[in-house]
């Protein structure tokens, strides 16, 4: 539900609520005065109100301008895929997948499912030490994720695999 009547709606609903709280602390002023107690600390009261007010009607905007669609709309192109990450050379094959979600630094309430990312290679090859990590997810992009990769021997999958912690920007 982002169509324009949508977005038109909040708009309105938030000019209405901005001038609903300038309606609020100019009546409160006014019956301060009417009562005789307005001086000076009914002026400092209202204006740190009003800027109150300013402070967190601006934090408003930004935290709207930053949620709109036009943010999270996908890429029209496949992302790029992360920094090459070294890792110890073996004398066989490995494969690789997301040991764990990973989490985005900063904000770790965001995190990429296991399921979402990738590898190139997907089979490490034998004595080979760097390997990237892909989104398959491409509403994660633009941002440093911690996770863990899990490399195990491709032979044997029985084997005990290693684990990687790793941080990338994808």
């Amino acid at each position: 539900m982002s169509g324009p009547k949508n977005r038109m709606r909040q708009t309105a609903n938030m000019t209405r609520g901005y001038f609903r709280e300038v309606k609020t602390i100019t009546e409160n002023a006014s019956r301060t005065d009417k009562a005789g107690d307005w001086g000076l600390d009914g002026w400092i009261r209202t204006i740190h109100e009003l800027v109150d007010l300013q402070v967190r009607t601006g934090a408003a905007v930004l935290q709207v301008a930053l949620a709109g669609p036009w943010w999270t709309e996908p890429l029209d192109e496949e992302p790029q895929p992360s920094v090459p990450i070294i890792v110890e050379p073996k004398d066989y094959p490995r494969t690789l997948q997301a040991a764990s979600a990973f989490v985005r630094i900063g904000l770790p309430q965001t995190t990429i499912p296991a399921h979402s990312i990738g590898f190139e290679p997907e089979v490490l090859p034998a004595r080979a030490t760097e390997f990237r990590v892909v989104l398959k997810d491409y509403r994660f992009v633009g941002a440093n994720y911690k996770g863990k990769v899990r490399l195990t021997p491709a032979s044997d999958p029985k084997a005990a695999p290693s684990e990687e912690e790793v941080i990338v920007g994808l």
